[in-house]
Order: structure tokens, then C-alpha cells, then sequence
């Protein structure tokens, strides 16, 4: 490809990416809201020396891996080999800021699939398969699963779930000063209940 024509097409990207993101954050105010505090949050106990962790609503502990990291070059005549080495090295502040949020709400989204799950089996005795956020079952059983996937949503959501994280890290360091939960949206949970497009 012709090299002007490429910097062309990336200054095009961009200035798309900066429109859509710009209007974004006027269409979603309180949801970028929330996930600056997240990232403020994990700075914070990056700054501590820990890397940031959490339970699920399911009760799973997540803790993110993400250390500075030290790398060698090992040369053999056949090859060079990049090692990396993270363990016993310290927490990368930049790297726990930056995925706690999309880490945070990716434990969400999987504790809404796994309790949609559930209700499909156990109330309802019907297959239930998933890859990532494509949920899956028989024609006949589609009405009831879109009926259990909203249910579960409404009844993950109506928790205080950024409450209950701040309570969780004001227990685990107390020393530290945690901004109060952010504002949230007005949204209506149960609007969900009787939307068409949720989830399809």
C-alpha cells in the first residue's frame, strides 16, 4: 500500500476514534464516571505495593497478575530467545490501572452468565452453552432463556456492587483514602425485563 495513502487511512482512523469516543462520553457520562474510579481505585492499591483483587458476586477471588516486568535476551546459534521474568518483581501501577476496570466489569459479565446458567438448569432443565457473551441454547427454549437471561441481570445489578467493592477495600486498606462511589445513572433495571434488543 502506497505509504501516503496509509497515513492517510490512520489520520481518518483517528479522527473517527476521537468522534466516537467524544460522543460516547456525553451519551455514557456516569458509566465513564465509574470506570475512572475504578482505575482510580487500583492505582491506589497498586501504590500500596499489592496488586488489585477482588470477589465476585459469585465468590470467586480474581487477582490481576500484572507486574513490572524484567526481559533477557538468551542467544543461541540456532535462536534468541526473549525470557520474561515477572515473578518477585513489583506491581505495575500503570498496568493495574488500566485493566481493573474492563477486568472488573468482564467478572460481572461472567457471574451474570454463570447465574443465567443456573436458572436455565435448574429451574428450567434446559441446555445452556456459551462462548464469551454469545449465549446459546435450543429454538424451543430461546423465550425461556432471554426470559432468564434479564431476570439474572435485573437481580445482579440491583446489588451495590461498587459499594460492596469499596467496603471490601476499605476493610483490606484501611490506612487508605477511597473516593466515594461515583454517581450512578438512572437507569430502570427493570426496563431490561421487557426490552426486545437486551440481548440477542
Amino acid at each position: 500500500m502506497d505509504e501516503k495513502l496509509e497515513d492517510d487511512i490512520y489520520r481518518a482512523s483517528c479522527y473517527c476514534a476521537d468522534i466516537t469516543m467524544g460522543s460516547m462520553g456525553s451519551l455514557f457520562n456516569s458509566a465513564r464516571g465509574i470506570m475512572a474510579w475504578l482505575a482510580k481505585c487500583a492505582a491506589k492499591v497498586g501504590e500500596s505495593g499489592q496488586p488489585m483483587s477482588w470477589i465476585t458476586p459469585l465468590g470467586l477471588p480474581v487477582v490481576q497478575p500484572y507486574r513490572s516486568k524484567a526481559m533477557r535476551q538468551v542467544r543461541t546459534k540456532v535462536q534468541h530467545v526473549l525470557m520474561v521474568e515477572n515473578e518477585g518483581r513489583a506491581v505495575s501501577i500503570g498496568r493495574q490501572k488500566s485493566a481493573f476496570p474492563p477486568n472488573f466489569v468482564h467478572s460481572l459479565d461472567s457471574t451474570h452468565m454463570m447465574q443465567t446458567a443456573r436458572r436455565c438448569l435448574e429451574d428450567d432443565n434446559i441446555a445452556f452453552a456459551a462462548v464469551h457473551d454469545s449465549y446459546w441454547t435450543h429454538a424451543c427454549s430461546v423465550d425461556v432463556m432471554n426470559r432468564r437471561l434479564r431476570e439474572e441481570f435485573v437481580s445482579l445489578y440491583e446489588q451495590p456492587l461498587l459499594e460492596d467493592l469499596l467496603t471490601e477495600l476499605r476493610l483490606r486498606f484501611p490506612d487508605m483514602k477511597f473516593d466515594d462511589v461515583p454517581q450512578l445513572g438512572d437507569l430502570d433495571l427493570h426496563s431490561v425485563l421487557d426490552s426486545p434488543y437486551f440481548f440477542n
